[in-house]
């Protein structure tokens, strides 16, 4: 259990807070993310200050979407990796420790390093 749950903080950290998901999809070409459309909105007038992320982009362009909204929000996210996660290894009774255990790890980890980079 504990296992999943530092895997799915850590991809939400990734997710989230990182532009390696970008960047990857750049290095292996993958157009289907979209992600030459991404840099052209970050770099408009506009996009700088609607635009900060990945996740912020799909919001800001396909926002009307149930599936970009999940992958949007740092919660939802959560809870279903923390699903597919429990479905996956078997651990159905552990959903709900899963899930409250990955946003505190989250957004503690979220906190750890807000406070080490002031």
């Amino acid at each position: 259990m504990l296992n999943l749950i530092c895997l799915i903080v850590v991809s939400l950290y990734v997710w989230f807070d990182t532009d390696a998901f970008v960047e990857w999809m750049k290095f292996f070409r993958f157009s289907f993310f979209k992600y030459k459309e991404f840099d052209a909105i970050r770099n408009s007038d506009v996009g700088r200050v609607m635009v900060k992320t990945y996740t912020d982009f799909l919001a800001f362009q396909y926002g009307g979407n149930f599936f970009i909204k999940i992958v949007s929000c740092s919660l939802c996210l959560a809870v279903w990796l923390a699903i597919l996660g429990a479905l996956v290894f078997q651990m159905f009774c552990s959903i709900g420790p899963i899930i409250l255990f990955s946003w505190l790890g989250y957004f503690g980890l979220k906190w750890c390093i807000k406070r080490c980079n002031e």
